[in-house]
């Protein structure tokens, strides 16, 4: 599992280097073993092996980087960036501290129905401690790896959270399955970079 995540990163990495080179000026390096397993301490749990090479490959990206006059938004197509692991404690500090209590108010059993109806892989809380943010767009779309689904999803799965509109859908049954789509996405043209307000996106063509 963890070569195969390697090599459809390598996929689309290639895929910007020929397309859009300012994509990978954003990236950091990847993240040290002493980072990964501090991070599993916090979780008191063990990431799943393809996270583990994910992190270890690039931790996070600084999109705020400028290539001739444009910055880019997230390589992912989740408008927003990748955490490095120092973001990811930090992002998961704030939903502990800010989202945990939610959990047993009145006013979230409501949307706890809407949730699971549409993500019923997904357990129905505002937030779960094994519930790792590893990007996205703070205080709108936040993708997490779920540890700890529900009877109808597994271990590792990919969903996204739309704090805006209060939504969430399954994106993957794995950080590997996500790449994979994304990969090919991008040599089918599915996912396409434009730009937009002087930034770089990329863009899902839903119809493909």
């Amino acid at each position: 599992m963890a070569d195969l995540i390697l090599r459809y990163w390598q996929q689309i990495l290639r895929w910007f280097k020929v397309n859009q080179p300012a994509f990978l000026d954003a990236l950091n390096t990847g993240a040290s073993q002493q980072q990964v397993e501090q991070l599993e301490a916090e979780l008191d749990a063990n990431l799943p092996n393809d996270l583990r090479a994910f992190l270890l490959a690039i931790s996070g990206e600084k999109t705020d980087n400028f290539f001739h006059h444009l910055c880019t938004c997230g390589i992912l197509p989740f408008h927003g960036d990748l955490f490095s692991i120092p973001e990811i404690l930090k992002q998961r500090q704030h939903h502990l501290e800010h989202d945990v209590a939610l959990n047993y108010s009145k006013d979230f059993q409501k949307m706890a129905a809407v949730y699971q109806s549409h993500c019923p892989e997904v357990k129905p809380v505002s937030y779960d401690p094994l519930w790792i943010p590893i990007g996205g767009d703070p205080g709108f779309n936040i993708i997490f790896i779920d540890l700890n689904p529900t009877s109808q999803g597994v271990r590792g799965q990919v969903f996204e959270h739309c704090y805006e509109i209060a939504q969430r859908e399954l994106l993957a049954s794995s950080l590997t399955h996500y790449l994979k789509q994304y990969a090919d996405g991008l040599s089918k043209g599915r996912f396409y970079v434009e730009e937009d307000n002087h930034m770089l996106v990329v863009y899902d063509d839903h119809t493909m």
